[in-house]
């Protein structure tokens, strides 16, 4: 028994989202396992981490309500076709840096 109390004093305990709040600081998301991911940008192949760039660099000034394919940038449209995980997760990075925030290709 003195075993087990020991050892469950030195595991941390796991973070939930369920009833509590983050904390304060940091959090990173590491899109490593997507970044190569094919996508298409304007029917061309590319990779989630490219089309990501290039919508960032090309500073969107619409990101769609409904769906998650065509945005409006101040150089014109991108059309970007796939994985519909993989584009609705675009749909959340380019928002949130239309917010500012630094999500993890910018750095």
């Amino acid at each position: 028994m003195a075993d087990t109390a020991e050892t469950s004093k030195l595991k941390p305990e796991p973070k939930t989202f369920r009833h509590q709040s983050l904390a304060p600081g940091e959090y990173y998301l590491d899109l490593s396992v997507v970044q190569d991911a094919l996508v298409k940008v304007n029917g061309e192949p590319s990779t989630f981490v490219e089309a990501y760039r290039k919508l960032r660099d090309s500073k969107v000034t619409e990101v769609p309500e409904f769906g998650w394919t065509r945005y409006e940038t101040d150089s014109g449209e991108i059309v970007l076709g796939g994985d519909s995980g993989l584009l609705s997760a675009m749909k959340v990075l380019i928002a949130l840096t239309q917010k500012g925030v630094e999500t993890p290709s910018s750095r």
